[in-house]
């Protein structure tokens, strides 16, 4: 496997996939936006040969927003249909979450940053409406994120 080289792709040139399970809301998008802006576009868009997206959706989104044209992309070679389909279902913490609650399935999660859990939990509560808990004591995501012990 040859290392992957960052080009330069209009971002009108991109196709998005069309069952793309993931959502981002406008919040999210904004988000991104401001991230971009402050540190650049840091994470490439991942695309197939045809200039279809396979992770990126989101950054696409807020480059537009952000009046760009282009944005760096990483085109992946060598994945079959099938391990493209999986990579754009699962290659985000966040969005895997409620893609796997919108379909039913269970995910198994880690996230590296501390930082993005938040969201991410915050993001799954919004989306299903319940209260998120810590599973070895029972407290709420509101209680351990404002540091509450159990007695």
């Amino acid at each position: 496997m040859k290392s992957p080289t960052v080009e330069m792709r209009r971002v009108d040139s991109l196709i998005p996939y069309a069952r793309n399970a993931r959502t981002h809301s406008e919040e999210q998008v904004q988000q991104i936006a401001s991230s971009i802006r402050e540190f650049g576009f840091t994470n490439p868009v991942l695309i197939d040969w045809d200039g279809g997206v396979i992770a990126g959706h989101g950054r696409i989104l807020a480059a537009r927003q952000l009046g760009m044209t282009e944005v760096p992309t990483i085109t992946l070679d060598g994945l079959s249909e099938v391990q493209k389909r999986a990579y754009i279902i699962f290659g985000g913490s966040g969005s895997t979450l409620i893609a796997c609650e919108k379909t039913g399935r269970e995910a198994r999660l880690m996230e590296l940053d501390p930082k993005y859990v938040d969201v991410i939990v915050k993001r799954w509560q919004e989306f299903t409406g319940q209260h998120a808990t810590l599973e070895a004591d029972g407290r709420t995501f509101s209680e351990v994120s404002n540091g509450s012990k159990t007695t």
